[in-house]
């Protein structure tokens, strides 16, 4: 057996952190590590930015709740649960105000309401130009402020992000995807903010798996797969996961979605990208 010497196995006062130095970081996410900080320094209480405070209304004469069989021309309520997942996986306070008809007075009551009691609302359809798309109309008469009026995206143009002092309302896009790619790339930021954190985005770099055609005059956000990588990348000396991109068909392919880890961001009139360009994909699951 070896002797044991004076001081050994014993970690000495100050070696894992000098008297004032600072520990956590204004804005730092509090999981358990940062909570087992706060504790080893006899922090009780710390001092924390309040989850801000979402509400989702959807609207739309053919939309029923998700539990409800659709008569004709009708379909279940998808959006709102949607949205209440992403948004309660940022890490806010949410909501879901369900379903108002496509009556003038009752949407205007329900944003009312809403904004009265919420630090941001969300409003899934209603954006468009369509005889009963009365949101943009009401928010106006309402006296909010447009700072975002349509987007040059796909899926995702007929969005609005409008303002009352405080008040903040996103205007989403009634199909499903739309209103998701809107979520994760522009709201998200917002509500990062006022969650007292910085915007954060998961980006991966992959080979496509197969080519894609040339893009369009809007930014395109493609539905893809991403698999471990296959093997080493000798070149470059990294290592590139192999991203599939799906048959994503409309902006109701909420199935597509589904199956997806990431989308591929394509630029306004982007040239074809042929099988095996390395692209960056924002990832949207990390399962």
């Amino acid at each position: 057996m070896n002797d044991v010497r004076t001081g050994q196995s014993v970690a000495r006062r100050g070696s894992d952190c000098a008297v004032g130095q600072t520990v956590l970081e204004k804005g730092k996410v509090l999981g358990p590590a940062q909570i087992a900080v706060a504790a080893s320094i006899g922090a009780a209480e710390v001092t924390v930015f309040a989850r801000p405070r979402v509400a989702i209304l959807g609207t739309g004469n053919e939309i029923v709740p998700f539990d409800a069989t659709p008569g004709p021309q009708q379909i279940r309520n998808s959006n709102t649960p949607m949205l209440a997942a992403l948004l309660t996986s940022m890490g806010n306070d949410v909501t879901d105000l369900g379903i108002v008809p496509d009556d003038l007075a009752t949407i205007r009551q329900r944003l009312e309401d809403a904004v009265a009691n919420h630090d941001v609302v969300f409003v899934s359809g209603g954006m468009s130009m369509g005889t009963y798309d009365y949101v943009p109309r009401l928010l106006g008469e309402m006296g909010f402020e447009f700072r975002i009026s349509k987007l040059r995206i796909k899926p995702g143009k007929p969005f609005i992000f409008a303002t009352r002092g405080e008040q903040f309302i996103f205007g989403l896009p009634g199909n499903p995807v739309s209103g998701f790619v809107c979520t994760v790339r522009l709201a998200s930021r917002l509500l990062a903010r006022m969650g007292g954190g910085m915007p954060s985005e998961l980006w991966t770099l992959g080979k496509l798996a197969s080519g894609l055609p040339a893009n369009g005059p809007r930014e395109f956000y493609h539905p893809v797969a991403i698999d471990p990588p296959a093997h080493r990348d000798r070149s470059a000396q990294a290592q590139f996961s192999i991203v599939r991109p799906l048959n994503w068909k409309a902006s109701s392919d909420i199935y597509t979605l589904a199956a997806a880890d990431g989308l591929l961001v394509r630029a306004e009139n982007e040239p074809a990208l042929p099988l095996a360009t390395v692209v960056s994909v924002l990832r949207i699951s990390v399962h």
